[in-house]
């Protein structure tokens, strides 16, 4: 029988040999959806016509994935009143309360979640069993569910068409309270000004991310081998909400989340650290991009700054684009 330590070598092996073809998470590779930023991010449902507006924020490579011949990629948007969960993928549960919502221009929904789930439950539909409180009694405060899937539809001009194709799929989940809120709702975090800078310039966005406008968007810097570009990402002050839990009040979170269309990140998250009393600066958090496993070929690449609190907020920063030399 082999050895102990044949054995240990044998499987340092195989998991150097995945390591090797794993891409992180931080490596755009295809199309995908970065966030669903939600404004507000949280609601006083005291207020029947109380509204939010989610947006999707997608990235990919540029130009990104091409679809087959007689495909088209469509974006859906669904609300849900109740959830299962987690463990269920976020399933709805009432199917019959999942009502499709329709973007507006700039593709993103407007929605009264309150009146949505009244429209529901007018409809005969009683609540799931698991919201609790006997009699139909809600908790202080629900989260109601949107839903965003990029699918891929065949669409033949003849013949039958293919199933549909689920590429991507998010949900961003709002909190929305049932009776008087007892502390200030939750707003999302915010960048400073500048929101990134790259090898120690500020960075500036792309505004247009169609392919032609991120064709024509300058550089805000460059990444060649052997000389890591520094990034560094900042959020203001006022990012750092406080917020009552359980018997006391706690200072929340701002977590910081790192993308590129090219290269590896030393770091692919970041949390920077609450202000101190009277701090001037903004709290930031840094990385290094390498050149490293970058495609043959690649002259630019794209990067994006998602910062969360951890409670439904999230806000993006970005694309920038940088040149990437051979």
């Amino acid at each position: 029988m082999p050895s102990r330590a044949l054995l240990t070598l044998a499987l340092a092996a195989t998991l150097a040999g995945c390591a090797a073809d794993f891409v992180p998470g931080s490596v755009i590779v295809d199309r995908r959806v970065l966030a669903l930023v939600a404004s507000p991010p949280e609601l006083d449902g005291t207020d029947p016509g109380a509204t939010t507006t989610v947006a999707a924020v997608e990235a990919a490579p540029s130009p990104p994935p091409a679809l087959a011949a007689e495909h088209v990629l469509e974006r859906r948007w669904t609300f849900c009143p109740f959830s299962t969960g987690a463990a269920t993928g976020y399933a709805c549960a009432v199917p019959a309360c999942e009502v499709a919502l329709a973007p507006g221009p700039d593709g993103a929904v407007t929605l009264a979640p309150v009146a949505l789930a009244a429209a529901c439950l007018a409809g005969g539909v009683g609540l799931p069993p698991d919201l609790g409180g006997g009699a139909g009694a809600l908790p202080a405060t629900v989260e109601v569910l949107v839903r965003y899937r990029l699918v891929d539809r065949h669409a033949p001009a003849t013949g039958p068409a293919l199933p549909e194709v689920v590429l991507r799929e998010a949900v961003q989940r709002i909190p929305v309270w049932t009776t008087t809120p007892t502390a200030a709702l939750n707003t999302a975090p915010a960048f400073a000004d500048p929101a990134v800078t790259l090898g120690g310039a500020p960075a500036v966005a792309c505004p247009d991310t169609s392919e032609a406008g991120l064709a024509a968007c300058p550089a805000s810097a460059t990444l060649a081998p052997g000389l890591p570009l520094r990034l560094v990402a900042a959020v203001t002050p006022g990012s750092f909400e406080s917020y009552p839990a359980a018997d006391r009040t706690v200072t929340e979170n701002v977590s910081l989340s790192f993308f590129t269309t090219a290269g590896r990140f030393t770091e692919e998250r970041g949390a920077p650290p609450p202000p101190a009393a009277g701090q001037a600066a903004a709290p930031s958090t840094d990385t290094l991009l390498e050149h490293l496993e970058v495609p043959p070929g690649t002259t630019a690449a794209l990067l994006w700054v998602v910062a969360r609190d951890l409670r439904g907020g999230q806000v993006v920063a970005g694309p920038f684009k940088i040149d990437v030399a051979p």
